[in-house]
């Protein structure tokens, strides 16, 4: 993650990351015991949630809850 993003560049990568997760979790649908896209989607998870929670303390918070998924 790069450090000092702008209010733009942050949403841009919330969105990436939200987009990436979604993805994952389609493919998970049909491929339930693939280990290396559950790791990959625990780490876009925590990715996603960490960009959530800094947009949070600079900017407000984006949704209600902060749980990442």
């Amino acid at each position: 993650m790069k450090e000092g993003m702008n209010r733009k560049e942050l949403m841009d990568h919330i969105n990436q990351t939200s987009f990436a997760v979604d993805d994952v979790k389609l493919y998970l649908d049909t491929h339930p015991c693939d280990r290396k896209a559950l790791e990959y989607c625990d780490e876009l998870v925590k990715e996603r949630r960490k960009l959530l929670q800094e947009y949070a303390e600079k900017f407000g918070p984006l949704t209600c809850f902060l749980s990442g998924v």
